[in-house]
């Protein structure tokens, strides 16, 4: 489990790669790479709130194992 010191940093560097995608919406040289930028900076700042609640004691269980998924279907 991740505590103290070490959860602080897990969301300072999520809030940082949220915050850099998030700025480089506004670089994007094409439609394509708007929509895709917008959607990673919404992944970012879902996974900074998850971890923000988490810190805060907010975390709840689905009861539902998580399944990773391939990489080709990540990159598709």
């Amino acid at each position: 489990m991740i505590t103290g010191r070490d959860m602080t940093e897990l969301i300072a560097a999520a809030r940082k790669h949220y915050e850099d995608l998030n700025g480089d919406i506004k670089n994007a040289s094409s439609r394509m790479e708007h929509v895709c930028l917008i959607g990673f900076a919404q992944s970012a700042q879902n996974l900074l709130f998850v971890l923000i609640a988490h810190d805060n004691g907010e975390s709840y269980s689905t009861g539902v194992q998580d399944t990773t998924l391939p990489f080709e279907d990540l990159a598709s």
